[in-house]
């Protein structure tokens, strides 16, 4: 029995390791960028792909329901897979692809990369909403704890 649950978790790991990213770079929005910029510096968290990966988790652990496309270009700026998802990339990649998978498109098809732009741009409000609000210490702590502990990509 405990060969099979072996064999069970070897095949799902190799079936995460062998999922294509939901996408090849990260696009954000000239409004996305601003409001990164904000909480940049208000947590003194340097790094893009850090902050975004904060938003996305963020957003993940929401209701999606009604997400929106933006109609801005996405132009302003670029994180490549690699970078945004680190050493996480398996479990960002998966916890994106279960969501997608759960999400009820109202209308519209919504294509893999869409939806995990879309949940993207909701993190970031999101996070800038928390970040603009926050009055007390808790943000701050946090920052400091994980700016300590960040991986070297």
């Amino acid at each position: 029995m405990i060969q099979i649950q072996r064999a069970h978790l070897r095949v799902q790991a190799t079936f995460i390791n062998l999922m294509k990213a939901p996408i090849d770079v990260v696009r954000l929005t000239a409004s996305e960028k601003e409001l990164l910029s904000r909480i940049k510096r208000k947590s003194s968290v340097d790094s893009w792909n850090v902050l975004c990966r904060w938003a996305l988790a963020l957003a993940l652990s929401s209701d999606l329901n009604h997400l929106t496309r933006s109609q801005e270009r996405r132009d302003a700026v670029e994180i490549r897979w690699e970078t945004f998802a680190g050493q996480w990339s398996d479990v960002i990649n998966a916890s994106v692809r279960i969501a997608f998978c759960t999400y009820k498109c109202d209308g519209q098809p919504v294509s893999l990369s869409d939806f995990f732009q879309m949940v993207l741009a909701r993190g970031i409000r999101m996070l800038a909403k928390q970040t603009a609000a926050s009055k007390d210490a808790c943000f701050a702590i946090l920052v400091k704890s994980e700016s300590t502990n960040l991986p070297s990509s």
